[in-house]
């Protein structure tokens, strides 16, 4: 024993004297270094000198320092007190701005690519440009800083001053925010975005700049990304806004300054508007193709605009004479053409249309102005602006496009369903309640159907919820192609058909009997469709879509669907009304009234009415609720034309009629619909005052869509003038009809 405790004492002499003092102070707490030098690596200097008292964060173990630049030492020393670590670290790491929060593990920071960014003249934003340095060892007191950010320049010329510039990617991509940043020894650091900014502002200070020797350069601290379609960048200037606006993809790297183009070689403009002699101007939102439009108020002189332009070339002509930015008034009450060329002696023709209007102008503007193809294939990343007559402005951001409608599809001028990208709460669309989803209805048959369909369906007793419809001038893809109706989308929502909606999980009572959205539609083409057993009506699925429902909710509603067909078709059920269980009988005649007044009549004057069709006819059911009729929809052909009841044998009216009870309540809610209608009931202004008021502000659109658009089967006169008349008339045949059931 005596000799084992000789050895152990031995043993911890040996590692005393193998220690040395410094290792043996480390136990006690390790100091930071007093400075440390710092210089460059491989990036681009786009940060400039280290200015005195530049902060950066250094950390040696889990505690930052800040260490502040003596100009003096040129060198970075300590500006806190050092906190002992308890170990000796392998390296340092340094964050230049100053971040003590951001430390997270040896590597491993958490930073912030600010949305907010400040110009800084020749330098750029000291807090937005992310610098990372790790030393070799515990030993190095060099820092040798790379840049964890890359840098945009863009150059602006004119001579308005300029008070900020804000840039966004042409797909939305985010480009501030949250992100992590991991930095190995030794190595380039790494920049991953987790954040969700998809707008980055450059403040240039409340007295804002005049761009000097024809331009001034801006740049923008950006994470390591490729922007797919090129940016955008809109910069606010005391002469108006101007756009810039690239397409091609942008890379941009760690380190780098990503310059596009040099100044000169493009062909095209950045922004495109037309000054009125009493100084407003009215921009194009549009220039991406050969087609320019602009629309202005109705009633502005087009015989003297001046151009007010932007763009990427040497020179803008006409008729190969310069035109200067605001310098010369021109006569559009033709369209013009103007020419954007290059120093590399390319030049690209632009065909400059001017359009007066009265109307809310929509611009739906596709990706490349990508073709809308077919009723299937959404196209996203479509922009969807609408200017009001009050030129109020409001860019809905990405929204998607593809086209729809069956017949008519196959004309020249079609219709389009929109899906934006959120669902704008606020402001709304046109004053409509706010919701993704819309459609944008080729003015075709008529003027004036749609809105009076509509109307009249508003004024039942039984029908919650109808569409709303503006009628709007459409900009599409930079052309203007007329009049449309922009109107709500039959959606399952709190502001529309304010029903329960269902998921796939829904599949055992009560949660699968509602809500449904459904069509009786002869075309029959949609994914979920069946047809019905006992009367064959072309049932098609509109909600749960085809992406969502299950086979148990198409099983489902199909055999709710052929249990009411089949009470009405066994007598002893009929008899004792057992189809008023399943179908909300008011609604259902409250439809027929409407229809029976539109008397819409398909896309033939002797063809199958489009309520007989059926076409596009409308239900909807509610958890544990009953199958209700409507909204009705589609009433842009032949509106009132056809004096001959219709429908007593349609659908399932052939044997609704045939219980006296129905008949009964026909009569029973006639005149209450009537009074609704004339406005002695609900309604304290008859429909014939909306009628005029309609054709008051689609007057002078029709004008012009009925020059463009010379297939098209209604003049508004005529159209108005068949309603306006053949409502009176068409109530008091029906009337009579009713009567004598």
């Amino acid at each position: 024993m005596k000799r084992a405790s000789g050895l152990l004492v031995l043993w911890a002499g040996i590692l005393l004297l193998s220690c040395s003092r410094d290792e043996i102070s480390v136990r006690e707490g390790f100091p930071m270094p007093g400075s440390f030098t710092a210089g460059y690596g491989d990036m681009t200097d786009y940060h400039g000198p280290w200015q005195q008292g530049d902060a950066i964060s250094v950390f040696g173990l889990s505690t930052p320092v800040t260490y502040l630049f003596d100009a003096g030492k040129y060198e970075f020393v300590a500006g806190e007190v050092s906190v002992p670590g308890e170990g000796i670290p392998d390296r340092y790491y340094a964050l230049s701005p100053k971040a003590p929060g951001a430390y997270s593990g040896p590597g491993s920071f958490h930073v912030t690519i600010p949305g907010r960014q400040i110009y800084c003249g020749k330098l750029v934003d000291p807090n937005a440009n992310i610098l990372v340095a790790v030393t070799e060892s515990a030993r190095d007191s060099r820092l040798v800083f790379h840049a964890a950010v890359g840098y945009l320049k863009v150059r602006v010329s004119g001579k308005d001053r300029i008070t900020s510039l804000t840039l966004s990617g042409n797909r939305e991509e985010a480009l501030s925010g949250a992100a992590e940043l991991t930095a190995p020894g030794g190595g380039t650091p790494t920049l991953t975005l987790t954040g969700t900014g998809k707008l980055i502002t450059l403040d240039v200070g409340a007295g804002g700049i005049v761009p000097e020797d024809g331009g001034s350069d801006f740049v923008f601290c950006l994470p390591p990304m490729t922007f797919a379609e090129g940016y955008t960048v809109t910069c606010q200037t005391t002469g108006g806004p101007v756009i810039i606006r690239e397409t091609s993809p942008v890379a941009i790297t760690a380190g780098r300054v990503a310059e596009v183009a040099p100044a000169g070689s493009g062909t095209s403009f950045t922004t495109f508007g037309l000054r009125t002699e009493s100084g407003q101007i009215y921009l194009a939102e549009d220039l991406l193709g050969p087609d320019i439009t602009v629309c202005v108020p109705r009633g502005t002189d087009l015989k003297r605009l001046t151009p007010v332009f932007s763009h990427d070339g040497m020179a803008v002509t006409r008729d190969d004479a310069a035109v200067e930015s605001g310098s010369s008034a021109f006569n559009f009450n033709s369209a013009l053409y103007f020419s954007v060329k290059s120093t590399m002696g390319t030049s690209k023709p632009y065909l400059i249309h001017v359009v007066d209007v009265d109307l809310p102008v929509v611009y739906v503007s596709t990706p490349g102005h990508k073709e809308i193809a077919d009723r299937e294939t959404w196209i996203p990343s479509t922009t969807f602006i609408i200017r009001d007559t009050d030129q109020t402005r409001i860019d809905y951001g990405a929204a998607s496009v593809k086209g729809r409608g069956n017949a008519s599809w196959s004309r020249p001028k079609k219709s389009y369903g929109i899906k934006l990208g959120v669902k704008p709460k606020d402001q709304g669309v046109l004053g409509l309640p706010g919701h993704k989803r819309w459609c944008l209805i080729a003015v075709q048959w008529g003027y004036l159907g749609n809105s009076v369909g509509y109307e009249l369906a508003r004024r039942t007793l039984s029908f919650d919820w109808q569409p709303h419809g503006r009628h709007v001038e459409l900009v599409l893809n930079g052309k203007h192609v007329g009049t449309y109706v922009l109107a709500e989308q039959i959606r399952i929502d709190k502001n529309r058909v304010n029903i329960k909606s269902m998921g796939p999980e829904d599949i055992t009572e009560p949660k699968i009997s509602g809500g449904y959205l459904l069509t009786y539609d002869r075309t029959f083409n949609d994914p979920v469709r069946f047809r019905s057993k006992y009367f064959n009506m072309p049932v098609m699925v509109k909600d749960p879509d085809d992406d969502d429902i299950v086979p148990q909710q198409i099983a489902w509603i199909e055999n709710y669907i052929n249990e009411m067909e089949a009470s009405m078709k066994d007598d002893a059920r009929f008899a004792k009304r057992e189809y008023a269980n399943y179908l909300d009988v008011d609604t259902y005649i409250d439809m027929w009234f409407v229809w029976e007044l539109a008397g819409a009549t398909g896309s033939k004057p002797n063809g199958t009415p489009d309520f007989a069709g059926p076409n596009s006819i409308w239900f909807h059911k509610d958890r544990n609720g009953k199958l209700k009729a409507g909204p009705c929809w589609d009433f842009d052909s032949y509106l009132f034309s056809n004096q001959k009841i219709i429908c007593t044998t349609a659908q399932y009216y052939g044997r609704l009629f045939e219980d006296p009870a129905f008949r009964a309540r026909v009569k029973e809610k006639w005149p209450e619909f009537r009074a609704s209608v004339e406005g002695n009931g609900r309604y304290a202004t008859p429909i014939t005052t909306f009628i005029d008021s309609c054709e008051t502000v689609v007057r002078y659109s029709a004008e012009r869509n009925r020059k463009m658009w010379t297939w098209t089967f209604y003049e508004l006169a005529s159209e108005y003038k068949t309603i306006r008349t053949g409502l009176p008339a068409k109530m008091d045949f029906l009337e009579k009809y009713i009567n004598s059931l």
